[in-house]
């Protein structure tokens, strides 16, 4: 019903033009309204959750990371797909779960059960995981109650979302410890979101893996 109004007053823009010259401007003015108004119709049908790729938001934290690390005279860590694969599988599945663990007892979302940060990587490369079996990993939530303005449920994972989850780490012994890890050659990373409608909180969570 909403789409066919749209059209039918773009059709009545379209018109006007032809009619009267003068009314260029109030058209356009009537154009962009109508645009507007399909845009936050789709937006409230498709929520944006991410405004920065997954590359980007990799890149972020591989820059934050590896500068940290440099601080203290440790090696430099490269992204590899397999643990980003399995950190963006396991985010999901905590999104997807409410909850927050390193253990996965339920399904994930390709009806199978990884129990373990190993069992996720081996889920993309069994060969890679029995080469790198020893594979640390940190999760991270963190949550905005939405109050009076209803747009935050399609507030964009930014920078600082990226940097709030590495700050966040730094501040616990146990993660710190983990991306202070000696030696260490490999990374993954993975943030993403969601709106929980029933609490009126927006949500995001994020896991690193990193291994030697």
């Amino acid at each position: 019903m909403k789409m066919k109004l749209l059209m039918l007053m773009l059709m009545a823009v379209c018109q006007l033009n032809a009619q009267n010259k003068k009314s260029e401007d109030l058209s356009q003015q009537i154009y962009d309204d109508v645009i507007n108004m399909y845009v936050q119709d789709y937006l409230k049908k498709h929520p944006i959750n991410i405004d920065l790729s997954e590359q980007k938001c990799d890149s972020i934290f591989l820059r934050l990371i590896n500068g940290y690390r440099a601080q203290n005279q440790l090696t430099t860590l490269k992204l590899i797909d397999v643990m980003d694969s399995a950190c963006r599988l396991h985010t999901n599945w905590m999104l997807n779960r409410d909850t927050i663990s390193h253990i996965e007892n339920s399904l994930n979302i390709d009806g199978n059960v990884y129990y373990q940060p190993i069992d996720r990587v081996r889920k993309y490369d069994q060969s890679w995981a029995e080469k790198h079996p020893n594979i640390y990993e940190n999760c991270a939530i963190s949550n905005a109650q939405v109050g009076n303005d209803p747009t935050i449920q399609f507030q964009r994972i930014n920078a600082e979302s990226v940097e709030s989850v590495f700050k966040m780490w730094q501040k616990s012994p146990g993660h710190n410890a983990a991306m202070l890890l000696p030696d260490a050659k490999y990374l993954g990373f993975y943030i993403g979101s969601r709106f929980k409608k029933k609490q009126n909180l927006y949500i995001q969570k994020a896991t690193m893996l990193i291994c030697k």
